[in-house]
């Protein structure tokens, strides 16, 4: 089954790498967050926006309002190329923040993929180099997942395999590629 991934973390990563998104960074939160090539210190960025305090807050929806509306851009694009090719079943949007962002609008079904708490800490630990404190702030930062589970169509189950969980995600789109054939 023929499906394209588009992924919302390398489109934000990409929009980082953009002099437009650089310039407006660098007159909203100073010289201090870029390094000596002139690239944005993402970690010192992200403990300024993930913090408790209200500053954090303000940060937080001042680096939203540059980045996001850029992502949705690249995102609404590589949707449409992806749509475009010949023999695509679907199209999966891969975005952690799909339902605080606005960009469940691009999408015709959404997917929740529960995984337990300490498996997404453990992930990110390894994965990003994160403490558990910075694992804990993000998650605060984010739409409850009870919400998200609610606002999905579907929920899968990551408590087991990643085999289980991927067999169940071929199932839903298999059921949503069925249904939008009828259509």
């Amino acid at each position: 089954m023929p499906v394209v991934v588009v992924d919302a973390d390398k489109a934000g990563h990409q929009v980082l790498t953009e002099q437009t998104t650089k310039q407006a960074l660098r007159a909203c939160f100073g010289d201090e967050f870029f390094d000596e090539q002139g690239n944005i210190n993402r970690p010192m960025l992200g403990r300024l926006v993930f913090g408790t305090d209200p500053e954090s807050k303000t940060a937080k929806t001042d680096l939203e309002s540059i980045v996001h509306p850029r992502i949705g851009e690249i995102l609404r694009e590589q949707i449409a190329a992806a749509q475009a090719k010949p023999g695509i079943t679907a199209v999966i949007l891969d975005a952690a923040v799909l339902l605080e962002t606005g960009w469940k609008d691009f999408c015709d079904t959404v997917v929740f993929i529960d995984v337990p708490e300490e498996t997404r800490r453990n992930r990110v630990i390894l994965n990003r180099n994160w403490t558990a404190e910075e694992f804990a702030s993000r998650e605060a930062n984010q739409l409850p997942l009870e919400t998200k589970k609610q606002l999905s169509d579907h929920v899968i189950d990551n408590s087991t395999t990643v085999e289980f969980a991927a067999q169940q995600l071929r199932q839903v789109v298999a059921k949503i590629a069925e249904s939008s054939a009828k259509s």
